[in-house]
């Protein structure tokens, strides 16, 4: 059983929400007296207007301010939605880490930059979480427009280590003019499957010059952890960071291990230590995901589980929870993205958390044609031995369930974060005669664009691409799939279709997927765009159709004989409403 020892709630901070019967509780039933603040003195957080403020309160007071921080963080959950998982696990991280550097002046890198809520919180902005009124002034990630504190606009994987090894080089080139000291990168274990980590940590390497990595090990990336790197790595936690092969010594970095990553004490000790250091270190934290989410488990209560601060009879304000060490294949609990409330640990519905607002709503476009897509599939596992479907650690946010994987079994593959490999992945399943199925955002796609063009593209690889969340929609500028049009329908002999109805979108899978071999099949990669929030809306409301009214004649066509697109088509989405 995992509990962890940092700082959270005390027992005068709780209010309890039990059962099926209160799982569809609303903010403003919750008794005013523990909701956050809008601006009471008597309140810390109310008070912190930048990181000197955190520097200036006594130590005994750190413990209050990542109580009334994670209150807010489950608060705001409940009113707003969003990472709130990875936020939670990071709230003693985040306060040490701002009162032990001096940031602007230290460079504080957050990887992603999903778990920046706190950050947030420290460097002024902390209205933005406690007043629901001005919950818009803030964006879900860095962003510099904001706030001198943050140092990028970041949304994806992988490269806080590259970003803070040039923030370094310039410091160690221009001296003392810089402006810049310490500088301090904040990445997660789920990141750090991406290549380009590896690329950052090898050169931070070389580099040499004060570079400060804070690992921080929740034992779950979007999902669960999924790659060969996580055995030595759990080894490394049992061992109190003394088990070897250590990669990050291989790399020739230096180390240091950090158990009680929830607790503010012990890392603000940890990274004194650390700061000002001459060489590039490794401060490994394991901290616990979604730490003040209800912490149990069980088969019993998957459905009925509460993500609301449940009766926090722990000093700490963090439950303890067997929801860890999962052996499973899916390496989490069984709860689905969205699809159920939150628990503390390796829970993939921490990952994002929808407003209390949105309970019981029909699935959005990703999930819904995701569903789809799977339940199509899956029937031909049996007999087509070479189907896989390939996702890049983005499963549940696109309708790749936990039932549908573990019925999948070696049907699905789950790359970690790492779109480019999954291309090239794919385009070797494709060359050995298989008919692999790589599915993820739009955006994210972007990261692979050279084995689009190379392994996929030059090799006339059947790749079948299932690009979610193209178009406009209402993502903000990191996750926008605004270019993929342009950047799918400029690979060469690529197939590129946008379906405007579940019939079209199924037909396009259906032939795309089609057999090696068998008649009217693709002869090279198709790319087909999963329907938007525009389509679902009118597939939903029957007084909204037709949808395609304006579709051109040969794609009218090919929704009556899907093997009709010729290699290199592009069949444009209706012009009628946003796209999604």
């Amino acid at each position: 059983m995992r509990s962890a020892s940092g700082n959270g709630f005390d027992s005068s901070d709780s209010f309890a929400v039990s059962g099926a019967a209160e799982r569809t509780a609303r903010l403003h039933d919750i008794p005013p007296s523990i909701t956050p603040s809008h601006g009471d003195d008597s309140h810390l957080l109310s008070r912190i207007a930048s990181p000197a403020d955190v520097k200036a309160l006594a130590p005994n007071e750190l413990a209050e301010l990542c109580r009334e921080i994670r209150t807010t963080l489950l608060a705001y959950g409940h009113q707003h939605g969003g990472h709130i998982g990875s936020n939670l696990g990071m709230v003693e991280a985040t306060v040490a880490l701002h009162r032990v550097f001096d940031s602007p002046r230290d460079r504080i890198v957050f990887d992603v930059s999903h778990q920046s809520y706190v950050h947030k919180m420290l460097t002024g902005r902390a209205a933005a979480y406690l007043d629901p009124d001005r919950f818009s002034e803030v964006t879900g990630f860095t962003n510099p427009d904001e706030s001198k504190h943050d140092q990028f606009v970041l949304g994806h994987t992988g490269t806080s280590i590259s970003l803070a090894c040039g923030l370094a080089k310039t410091r160690d080139m221009e001296g003392p003019n810089s402006g810049i000291g310490n500088v301090i990168a904040v990445i997660g274990d789920g990141s750090l499957s991406s290549g380009v980590a590896f690329e950052g940590l090898n050169n931070a390497a070389e580099q040499g010059g004060n570079l400060i990595i804070v690992f921080n090990d929740n034992e779950m990336s979007i999902a669960g952890d999924f790659g060969g790197m996580y055995g030595p790595l759990a080894r490394l936690r049992a061992s109190g960071g003394t088990a070897q092969p250590n990669l990050f010594n291989a790399f020739g970095l230096d180390y240091r291990y950090v158990e009680a990553g929830n607790d503010v004490s012990a890392l603000v000790a940890a990274f004194e230590e650390v700061r000002d250091i001459d060489h590039p270190v490794v401060v490994h934290i394991h901290t616990l995901k979604g730490a003040g989410y209800d912490g149990e488990e069980t088969h019993a209560d998957r459905q009925t589980a509460s993500a609301s601060p449940v009766s926090f009879d722990s000093p700490t304000g963090v439950h303890p929870t067997d929801n860890v060490n999962h052996s499973e294949p899916w390496h989490s609990d069984h709860c689905n993205l969205s699809d159920h409330e939150p628990h503390e640990g390796q829970c993939e519905a921490s990952h994002w958390q929808n407003p209390d607002a949105a309970i019981g709503k029909p699935d959005d476009p990703r999930k819904h044609y995701g569903k789809m897509a799977m339940a199509a599939l899956e029937p031909r596992f049996a007999a087509e031995p070479g189907l896989v479907v390939i996702s890049p650690a983005t499963p549940g946010s696109n309708g790749i369930t936990h039932e549908f994987r573990e019925r999948a079994g070696a049907h699905y593959v789950d790359t970690g974060i790492t779109e480019s490999h999954a291309v090239a992945y794919a385009a070797g399943i494709a060359r050995a005669g298989g008919t692999p199925v790589v599915a993820t955002t739009a955006s994210f796609f972007q990261r692979a664009y050279d084995q689009f063009f190379q392994e996929m593209s030059l090799n006339r690889s059947r790749v079948t691409v299932l690009d979610f969340l193209g178009g406009l929609s209402g993502s903000d500028n990191t996750h926008s799939g605004a270019y993929d049009v342009t950047m799918f329908s400029n690979i060469p002999g690529a197939t590129m279709l946008v379906p405007t109805s579940a019939r079209d979108y199924l037909a396009d899978l259906a032939w795309a997927t089609a057999p090696a071999g068998s008649a009217d099949a693709p002869a090279g990669p198709v790319v087909i765009r999963v329907p938007g929030e525009a389509i679902l809306t009118a597939e939903r409301d029957a007084t909204l159709l037709p949808v395609g009214r304006s579709l051109t004649a040969p794609s009218q066509l090919r929704c009556q004989s899907p093997s009709a697109p010729p290699a290199g088509a592009y069949l444009p989405q209706q012009s009628a409403g946003p796209l999604a």
